[in-house]
């Protein structure tokens, strides 16, 4: 039986792609210092925390989410050691669902562990990644809405302090976990060494963080300002079209945003804070470290570092505010290009002979979701679609995924 549960519940935008990457990476010798990391992959710690929330999941992961909690939280009884979880969306779990989450992990010491960055690089890395999941906030539109004096009472205000107030967090997390058992791990600063806040991930949890895997980890790609406000665009231009959330995840969200428009960043406008926001910035930023330090919790790292490194006067002058149309335009015809030429480049490297016509490739996954798409227009149920692609992937074991 687990002596203790790391709950890491979130922020998103903190880190929390680099910790579970650490994590999954090193399943196994993590299990052999007596820290287990449940579940076979991390996406069955996604389904449990679905299942546990009640979210609404499409017809073919019914299947999979159905029990997923329970099937985690055995999984943890029977670990002699202690255990830990990462799934940022534990943090805009609602009380009655705390509650139960407790309750279910109560045969351990049940603590919970947030991960904070600091306000004015959190704004921004939240637009950008809202534009990759359908919003269709304008960035000066979302900027106004998230600092507003009644922030939780406007569309982006909830969406963003929902998973990012300290204060709303502590507390309804405190009710259910003792305040000793709460900890608060601050990110550095950009620049740091990104391996500082897997150490420190290792001192809440009890392990020495030497000698871990760290390389070649991946990142959740971000966008540039011209590529954020083409996906919102897009976002637009789909609202009315009543597009499967997993046609939309894997066509818009991964292939066009993060695949191919995140490969421009260094390219674009950096999103980022603009100067008129700098004193809120400050001090929405005091308001988070004397929740925190007022909450009990466990501080590793250090509260200074949630006070925002704002750019002088020269450079605030320089922090677009609107996106560049051109820019945008730009992005889209060599996103449009990048798509329509993929293909066939694919199917040139594998001809034999370069003078021969090249075979039509083997239909793969890919297009056929586009065609489910224009059956879903056509009249056809999603539930059908979702029927008549599973039989076609039985039916074609080797298919691209």
């Amino acid at each position: 039986m687990s002596q203790r549960v790391f709950l890491h519940v979130g922020l998103p935008k903190s880190g929390t792609t680099y910790i579970q990457a650490v994590l999954g990476k090193n399943k196994r010798l993590l299990s052999e210092r007596g820290l287990l990391y449940p579940g076979r992959t991390w996406n069955d710690q996604v389904d449990a925390v679905r299942d546990v929330r009640r979210m609404k999941v499409p017809p073919l992961q019914q299947a999979t989410v159905t029990g997923a909690w329970d099937r985690i939280v055995a999984e943890m009884k029977r670990w002699r050691g202690d255990s830990v979880l990462s799934m940022e969306w534990l943090c805009m779990a609602a009380p009655g669902q705390v509650r139960r989450i407790a309750k279910d992990l109560d045969f351990a010491e049940l603590h919970v562990v947030f991960t904070v960055r600091d306000v004015a690089r959190t704004v921004p890395a939240a637009w950008q990644e809202f534009c990759q999941n359908r919003s269709t906030w304008r960035w000066p539109e979302f900027l106004e809405q998230v600092t507003s004096d009644d922030a939780m009472n406007t569309s982006a205000g909830s969406a963003l302090w929902g998973q990012q107030d300290m204060i709303l967090l502590l507390d309804r997390w405190s009710a259910a976990v003792r305040r000793e058992h709460l900890h608060v791990v601050t990110l550095p600063q950009s620049g740091a060494d990104p391996s500082e806040l897997w150490r420190r991930m290792g001192q809440v949890l009890g392990i020495e963080p030497g000698g871990f895997d760290l390389s070649d980890l991946g990142a959740n790609a971000s966008l540039g300002m011209e590529s954020a406000e083409l996906m919102r665009r897009v976002n637009e231009r789909l609202a009315a079209e009543d597009v499967p959330l997993p046609v939309y995840n894997r066509i818009f969200k991964h292939k066009l945003a993060k695949d191919l428009l995140a490969q421009r960043k260094g390219q674009e406008s950096k999103v980022l804070l603009p100067v008129v926001y700098y004193d809120w910035a400050r001090e929405r930023a005091e308001q988070q470290i004397k929740a925190i330090e007022a909450s009990g919790a466990q501080v590793v790292g250090d509260l200074a570092e949630l006070r925002p490194v704002l750019g002088d006067a020269g450079q605030a002058q320089q922090v677009a505010t609107e996106p560049d149309p051109s820019a945008v335009l730009d992005a889209a015809v060599k996103a449009l290009t990048t798509l329509a030429l993929e293909r066939p480049r694919r199917g040139r490297r594998g001809a034999k002979n370069p003078g021969a016509a090249v075979p039509a490739p083997r239909e793969g996954l890919w297009r056929r979701i586009r065609l489910d798409v224009v059956d879903r227009f056509r009249g056809r149920s999603f539930r059908d679609l979702a029927a008549a692609a599973a039989r076609r992937l039985r039916r074609e074991p080797g298919a691209d995924r």
